[in-house]
């Protein structure tokens, strides 16, 4: 789901980018996110990467490993703490409604000024967005979620079509979702479909699928969901960055790798034999089925019953077009769906309207598939 699943590298990974992996794993990515400063691979020793030769020469593995953050921070729009206190927001919405100022904007106590939003560091990002406007909390999450703000074009991972700006209320900001009437602003043409591999703009009439104070609105904070997901670590993804699918030259035993199976151990690719269905948004990351072009040359043929055992995961890579290829469908154990005017995370939050093409395939592929 709105992912293309990665593949293999059309060339062989060279001897500087695997040392500079195993100095990562083996102490100094911990090391120089702990500092904030690039180290070698003890993860105590400082270097720079011009001079690292001389400063790493302690050590058989001289690279120097970069500094990064721990956590995604979109440029200082997102951080744990910004991401925790959605589901606080989120409740406070339910309770309160739209029109009210939101509890993260109030000031606590009868103090001028003492509310979350100015003593907490991390929530600048919410300043940065607001302003000094007043909005309630239905509006702040609708501001920070909604694909066409600020915060989503620069961490295209909140990415949601969950409505519009709404008027003020009594001096509060409020926020058009579900059955509210939207301005024609709200549904944007961004163009027919592309057809080059290389052109992964966004395409299609804008919908706004996701209802931000319905359905959506619990799963913030109800029973054991966290759909914020506070955290979005960063650091550690970063390990393996540049290998694909295949990390054979560096999990398997010499001669054919390095044997750092204990780094990553993703060598089976080829032997998957499963269906799969991949969804996609017009607006997301995937916008067009060759999003997931790499992962279905990367793994097996369908050995499952309901694929027959002939037709390939990929049809035909440049028809109709190199942005739009055929794969096998059912019968090659490979479809792709993609929904237009969906952004990133409306193929998990949509609503289940015309406009939906996620569930009816999802529940004919799970059908087709039981055993």
């Amino acid at each position: 789901m709105e992912g293309g699943g990665g593949g293999n590298l059309d060339t062989p990974t060279d001897e500087e980018t695997l040392d500079l992996i195993e100095a990562r794993f083996d102490g100094g990515l911990y090391g120089a996110v702990r500092d904030g400063a690039p180290r070698c691979i003890d993860g105590l020793t400082a270097c720079t990467e011009e001079t690292e030769a001389v400063d790493c020469a302690a050590f058989s593995n001289t690279q120097c490993v970069a500094s990064t953050s721990a956590y995604s921070e979109a440029g200082g729009l997102v951080s744990p703490q910004l991401l925790a206190v959605s589901e606080v927001n989120a409740l406070d919405a339910e309770l309160n409604g739209d029109g009210v100022l939101s509890i993260l904007q109030r000031d606590q106590n009868g103090e001028p000024g003492n509310s979350a939003i100015n003593k907490v560091p991390q929530l600048a990002g919410l300043k940065l967005l607001l302003g000094s406007e007043p909005a309630s909390s239905l509006s702040l999450l609708g501001q920070f979620l909604d694909d066409d703000g600020v915060i989503a074009s620069l961490a295209s991972f909140v990415a949601t079509s969950l409505g519009f700006p709404g008027p003020e209320v009594d001096g509060i900001r409020t926020w058009l979702t579900g059955d509210d009437e939207m301005p024609a602003e709200a549904f944007a043409d961004n163009g027919p479909p592309p057809t080059q591999l290389e052109d992964s703009r966004r395409w299609g009439a804008e919908v706004e699928p996701s209802d931000l104070s319905g359905s959506m609105m619990p799963m913030f904070y109800r029973g054991q969901t966290n759909f914020s997901d506070w955290y979005y670590p960063s650091s550690g993804l970063g390990v393996v960055a540049e290998l694909g699918l295949d990390t054979t030259e560096l999990s398997a035993p010499p001669p054919l790798g390095r044997g750092r199976s204990d780094i990553d151990n993703r060598t089976q690719a080829a032997l998957v034999d499963i269906p799969v269905i991949a969804f996609g948004g017009s607006n997301g990351l995937t916008p067009t089925p060759a999003s997931w072009r790499r992962f279905a040359q990367a793994i097996g043929p369908c050995a499952a019953p309901a694929c027959d055992g002939v037709t390939p995961r990929l049809v035909d890579a440049d028809n109709p077009s190199p942005a739009f290829p055929t794969y096998g469908e059912a019968a090659g154990g490979f479809e792709v769906y993609i929904s237009e005017g969906y952004a990133h995370l409306d193929v998990l939050s949509a609503e289940d309207d015309e406009t939906n093409n996620v569930i009816a395939p999802l529940l004919a592929f799970v059908a087709r598939n039981l055993q």
